[in-house]
């Protein structure tokens, strides 16, 4: 299990979900999103420390900086430092 990290107040386990995104979603974090497929840009998150593996079939669309990823598109590979533009909120 890889420790996820977010906005520097909100940590929990990775539960082998399919996806980072997936993952946000079951602790009750209310997380921007739309296509859930690397289109539309609304789950990024810079990645300030640690690895993601991607599970999509190719590379996201939508551009991204060297240090931010798609929520929707990966998965942790180890522990994860993440920041939003927005922060996440508990629903």
């Amino acid at each position: 299990m890889h420790r996820i990290s977010i906005d520097n107040n909100i940590e929990f386990e990775y539960g082998m979900e399919f996806s980072l995104l997936d993952s946000i979603e079951a602790q009750a974090l209310d997380i921007d999103y739309n296509c859930r497929a690397g289109f539309c840009g609304s789950c990024k998150a810079t990645l300030n420390s640690g690895e993601v593996d991607l599970i999509q079939p190719q590379t996201p669309v939508c551009p991204l900086k060297e240090d931010e990823i798609l929520t929707c598109c990966c998965r942790p590979k180890t522990d994860i430092e993440l920041q939003f533009n927005n922060p996440l909120q508990r629903m």
